[in-house]
């Protein structure tokens, strides 16, 4: 999957980090692409957290935690042995040594510090997306009317189902958790194709448009229409009413 790829449910990142302020930036920045953070500061506390059930989807380890606490490999071994959660290590160290150690210690990925967030954002989901093939992790989301399957990429009602597209689903999943209400156009963006908004860009016009026709091949009870200026709301169309056109930000 590329870019635009998402979970039907919401993933919990755990970041553990003795700085703070790095801690709280980064959590702020993942926030914004459908992410629940929590931040830890020390060892300690990250140990509590993860003894807990359920446990973070994803931990994001700083490699050096300070002069005070475990090394991040000293923890990253204790985590293996407590959970199976995956962890990808961040260290401002490229060299072969470091890296080796950090997947030594039983780290999924490792990401050099200062991060680049797309790079960042791709290595977590390409990890959270092999624990849960490993595990058998369930695929497919009822949102009562709808159902949509992360596997065989597909929306169905009981009329029928149909193929969409990586960017499609996000759009699908975005609009079925906020059915009847507006969605923004800037976090739309933002979150399915992992860059800042661009208010000149028309990729989420093509994108909802395309996707209200495979929804009307499904069902006649529901529709996507824009709010100007605002965003896009998906929502059940009244009873006996004629199709409306799309109507379009412009």
């Amino acid at each position: 999957m590329t870019a635009g790829e998402f979970f039907v449910t919401r993933k919990t990142i755990a970041i553990v980090d003795d700085d703070p302020v790095f801690a709280r930036i980064l959590a702020y920045r993942l926030k914004r692409y459908q992410f629940f953070c929590e931040s830890y500061n020390t060892a300690t506390d990250a140990l509590v957290r993860l003894g807990r059930h359920p446990t973070p989807d994803i931990v994001l380890l700083d490699y050096s935690l300070g002069p005070k606490e475990k090394n991040g490999l000293d923890l990253c071994l204790r985590i293996k042995t407590m959970a199976e959660v995956p962890v990808i290590m961040l260290t401002g160290n490229d060299n072969t040594q470091t890296i080796v150690s950090c997947l030594d210690a039983g780290a999924d990925q490792y990401v050099l510090k200062p991060y680049v967030l797309e790079e960042l954002l791709a290595r977590i989901r390409a990890v959270i997306r092999l624990y849960e093939k490993k595990e058998g992790v369930g695929s497919e989301s009822d949102f009562g009317d709808f159902k949509l399957n992360t596997l065989e990429q597909n929306l169905s009602t009981s009329e029928g189902s149909v193929r969409l597209t990586d960017k499609e689903m996000a759009f699908a999943e975005l609009m079925l958790n906020a059915l009847g209400s507006v969605v923004s156009r800037e976090y739309l963006y933002r979150v399915i194709y992992e860059r800042e908004f661009d208010s000149l860009s028309r990729n989420l016009d093509v994108l909802a448009g395309r996707f209200r026709q495979k929804v009307a091949s499904v069902t006649k009870d529901f529709s996507i229409k824009s709010v100007r200026g605002k965003g896009y709301m998906m929502y059940r169309r009244p009873f006996n009413t004629e199709e409306r056109s799309f109507d379009s930000d412009d």
